[in-house]
């Protein structure tokens, strides 16, 4: 069976199979039709003027199940102003690949907790030209593209299933804009299907964030944890992720899990955990029920219950969460966690180790209660979620990037960027896409769940400079984490890390919330604007400034801007200004404000040539215009 439609001339092909037969039958007009056994709707949806929703559902009218074979929805874009593709997942492990150029083919599977099921055609300047997705990202689907000598091909495979009902939405867009705002729309559309509620967010979500991982790994202990509880409380750091190590490699318990607390590290843990939340932070413990099972492949309900996946010889070191006796266990596991030592709530890790081949067959001797990973994986997390509330209402629990998708945003308070620790930009590139699908800017910080970065790591050796740039970068992509041990900090990196906490608390709203314009087309997303209410914000990360930058509402009362920058002297023209004269502020990379000087406003621009540290930034205040008093 074949539905096609010709959306802003390109033409979008919908074919499907199932046992029992479908006909040959061509549709373009929706409506319901009769086909057999089976009923068939289509209906369409125009969502703006460039954008729509296509749904379809099939039906046996016995109501009794079906096979779905086959499904591939296929786009033929034609190859003008083309140069890249974009689909969610970063490639090549950590992502340093996508976004740079036009492969010769993508094929990603994706699944409840490995992407989502949408691909963009962009030109070099990262503009979308046609997008397409589908917005059930439960089951397995695939995203392909293929190379082009006209028209680039790109299409959406479903996997095969068994069903009584099968409903799909598709999404088509070629608004000429940049792919994150394409990526955003797609995201709103999918809330809107689905009415999604997202956990009521506790305050502590938005404060920074300091991890034990990077500055001690497995050596971390409880004096270790305490002795940064004093500059955690003095530098506005809010929340402590205890990570692994906390535990014996070799601790079992079928009933408690495999997280067997090591009381020569931690003697007391729970004891420090209300030490903790006496000093007015939260404490959060690592755990990844799933996997971490070394030293553990002699245990009987281990053993039984691996993943095995159709193709490989042996089964993975990962329990099956198709099996109801796994889902029982984490249930157990997260609830003797969060009752045993009170913590605020917890770090859920590793749900991603297998990548796609998670939603390959298991072929192992256990039994399946859910046959299909996504759902079996949907349910598990909803019940992770559901037992750590039971237990505490306002608990924490984070994920990270490669299982934070639409389809899991509300099973986690916060979604933390992949590992990058020494990478500011990278980081900065990774929040920027979370926060495309996971932020709704509208709804603030009551209508949405925190995207955080991840744990920030330099040595003590390393420049003021470019501890500037990294704080800086930092401040303005997420809520901000650490990891390093804040003590051997040199007194200088001590300050700057200080002031961009500061920086970040008070203007939170703006950096997490503002309507984001990124204005350079490299990876890193290394030149942007903020803009909220009366404030904007440019952050420059940029190896030079650039010369011309445009204020983002005739309204705005103040501007920052950062300097990200291999330049100490920034030039620069800010044009569409409302008002006669502005004031800028200079700050170093401290954040101490060392001069100010009033410059007047000509045809609506100022220019700017100003020394400004490398880390450092400026800001501009513009008087609000006097009410004219009558005669």
């Amino acid at each position: 069976m074949r539905y096609t439609i010709y959306f802003n001339d390109v033409p979008v092909q919908i074919d499907f199979t199932a046992e029992p037969g479908l006909s040959d039958r061509c549709y373009d007009t929706p409506g319901t039709y009769s086909d057999g056994p089976y009923e068939i709707t289509f209906s369409i949806t125009q969502l703006t003027d460039t954008s729509l929703q296509f749904d379809w559902q099939l039906r046996r009218r016995d109501d009794q199940p079906f096979d779905l074979v086959e499904a591939k929805i296929a786009a033929a874009v034609p190859g003008i102003d083309l140069h890249r593709v974009f689909v969610p997942v970063l490639h090549d492990a950590i992502g340093k690949l996508d976004l740079i150029s036009l492969p010769w083919s993508v094929e990603e599977r994706t699944f409840t907790t490995w992407s989502f099921p949408f691909i963009a055609a962009l030109n070099r300047f990262d503009h979308t030209r046609f997008c397409m997705g589908v917005l059930d990202h439960i089951h397995t689907a695939e995203t392909r593209h293929s190379c082009y000598d006209e028209d680039a091909q790109m299409a959406i495979h479903r996997a095969p299933r068994t069903t009584d009902l099968w409903r799909e939405t598709l999404y088509l867009s070629h608004t000429d804009e940049h792919i994150l705002d394409s990526v955003r729309a797609f995201s709103r559309a999918y809330d809107q299907v689905h009415n999604v509620a997202l956990p009521t967010p506790p305050p502590a979500v938005w404060e920074p964030v300091w991890c034990s991982w990077y500055g001690i790994k497995n050596d971390v202990d409880a004096d270790y944890i305490r002795s940064m509880v004093p500059l955690l409380k003095e530098w506005g750091v809010g929340n402590i992720i205890v990570d692994a190590g906390w535990f014996k490699s070799d601790g079992f318990d079928l009933q408690t899990g495999h997280y067997v607390l090591d009381e020569d590290k931690f003697p007391d843990m729970a004891a420090l955990v209300q030490e903790v939340q006496a000093q007015g932070l939260t404490i959060l413990l690592w755990c990844s029920p799933l996997f971490n099972l070394g030293g553990l492949g002699a245990v009987p309900f281990i053993q039984q219950h691996r993943f095995h996946p159709a193709g490989r010889d042996t089964p993975e070191d990962f329990l099956c969460p198709r099996c109801h006796e796994v889902r029982d266990y984490v249930r157990r596991t997260v609830r003797h966690l969060m009752e045993t030592y009170g913590c605020d709530g917890l770090k859920i890790d590793m749900i991603d180790p297998l990548m796609d081949r998670a939603a390959q067959p298991c072929i192992a001797d256990h039994e399946h209660d859910i046959d299909d990973y996504g759902e079996a994986i949907q349910s598990l997390l909803q019940d992770v979620y559901q037992t750590v509330t039971d237990v505490r209402k306002d608990a924490l629990l984070e994920y990270r990037m490669n299982y934070s998708t639409l389809a899991t945003r509300p099973f986690a308070t916060s979604h933390r960027a992949q590992d990058a620790p020494f990478d500011p930009d990278h980081i900065r590139r990774m929040c920027t896409r979370l926060k495309s699908y996971m932020l709704d800017w509208a709804a603030g910080r009551s209508g949405n769940v925190a995207v955080h970065t991840d744990p920030a790591y330099w040595l003590p050796e390393e420049s003021v400079e470019n501890v500037g740039r990294f704080m800086a970068s930092l401040a303005v992509s997420a809520v901000p984490m650490l990891s390093m041990d804040l003590r051997a900090l040199p007194d200088a990196h001590q300050r700057i890390v200080r002031a961009w906490l500061d920086f970040y608390r008070r203007h939170r709203d703006l950096l997490l919330f503002g309507q984001q314009h990124i204005l350079s087309a490299d990876p890193h997303h290394s030149l942007f604007s903020l803009y909220r209410d009366d404030q904007a914000l440019w952050g420059i990360f940029t190896p030079t400034v650039p010369g011309l930058l445009t204020a983002p509402d005739p309204n705005v009362r103040s501007m920052w801007v950062l300097n990200g920058s291999a330049q100490s002297r920034l030039r620069t023209r800010i044009e569409d200004l409302s008002a006669q004269q502005v004031e800028i502020q200079l700050y170093d990379r401290s954040l101490n404000n060392v001069s100010a000087v009033q410059q007047s406003v000509c045809d609506r621009a100022i220019d700017i040539d100003l020394d400004v540290e490398i880390g450092g930034a400026l800001a501009l205040s513009i008087p609000t215009k006097p009410e004219m008093t009558p005669r």
